[in-house]
């Protein structure tokens, strides 16, 4: 594959909260095209793991398989994952570093590991559009503090797209009694191609850029007043937006609602001041946070990290 020149990045950076709960550009987004090209052009498109076989989507409630309804992809950029799965019944584990992809068919099986700090593109295909996230774990077997950017793409990959995407589906369900390195090789490489071209079209356009500075302007009011009481239609009211407007902008660019977009916010902001002053008494901290109620504030960051905050201050 022929190596592409860097994409320019867009000149707005997206607020996130510094180690003290400051605002500071977020290193992620702006940047989205270069860092898409620099996962491909890393890719070790032969040594791709293929995941599947495929399974039934789970009953509601069964947390014993962890899968997804769409296909999705990794490609390591720094550091190492292990990534087990089901092959034909048995459980199959594939380590990779840098260049690695993971592929994990229609409500595929699937369980990762981080031995160590590690950087990775993601994409999640979903019928309505593209989610591209830029992922840092920390290592080890916590699963919380991950740094997550994401962008949505405008329009789903459409017929081309759902073609390329059902054939990593059936291949996945051959397992490896076929030698697919070549098969499996173009199909990914076809598959970045067209969701490097949705990302591009994204970015060219002014619609999507003005939306995108409009959603960056909001978080950047969210992070400034993350301790007084936010609501969905004061914050659109400020900034002169629609409600409903305001939403989809936050489903679209931050992958998740308002209200769960205040409360990673607000639980960063909660960890970040933790690490630097382990003694701060939890009313104080709820109250620097956005919560009026220190028993909620408690519950919350629990449900978030797995942990109350005073565990959290003693690790």
């Amino acid at each position: 594959m022929a190596r592409r020149a860097p994409a320019t990045a867009l000149p707005v950076a997206t607020p996130a909260l510094g180690p003290s709960g400051s605002v500071g550009p977020h290193p992620g987004f702006p940047d989205v095209l270069a860092r898409l090209d620099q996962a491909i052009s890393l890719a070790r498109w032969q040594t791709a793991s293929l995941g599947g076989p495929r399974f039934a989507p789970p009953a509601p409630g069964d947390t014993t398989v962890r899968s997804q309804p769409f296909p999705r992809l990794v490609i390591i950029t720094s550091g190492r994952m292990r990534h087990a799965s089901s092959v034909r019944g048995e459980r199959h584990t594939v380590e990779g570093g840098p260049g690695q992809i993971f592929h994990w068919a229609t409500n595929a099986w699937n369980l990762e590991f981080w031995d160590q700090p590690t950087t990775f593109l993601g994409c999640v295909f979903r019928p309505d559009f593209v989610r591209v996230l830029f992922y840092t774990h920390l290592g080890g077997r916590t699963t919380t503090g991950p740094a997550r950017t994401f962008h949505h793409t405008a329009r789903p990959l459409g017929p081309a797209g759902r073609q390329v995407l059902g054939s990593l589906d059936a291949l996945a369900d051959d397992g490896p009694a076929l030698d697919l390195a070549g098969c499996v090789s173009h199909l990914l490489q076809a598959l970045l191609d067209l969701t490097r071209a949705h990302v591009r079209s994204d970015l060219s356009g002014g619609a999507e850029q003005g939306a995108l500075r409009t959603w960056q302007e909001a978080m950047q009011y969210l992070a400034e007043h993350l301790n007084e009481e936010l609501s969905r239609d004061g914050v659109a009211a400020v900034l002169g937006l629609h409600p409903n407007y305001l939403s989809t902008l936050f489903t679209r660019h931050a992958g998740a609602s308002f209200h769960r977009t205040i409360e990673g916010l607000r639980i960063d902001r909660a960890k970040a001041m933790l690490r630097s002053d382990s003694a701060m008494r939890i009313r104080d901290l709820a109250h620097l946070c956005g919560y009026a109620d220190a028993g909620h504030f408690i519950r919350v960051f629990k449900r978030v990290t797995g942990r109350t905050p005073g565990r959290f201050a003693r690790r």
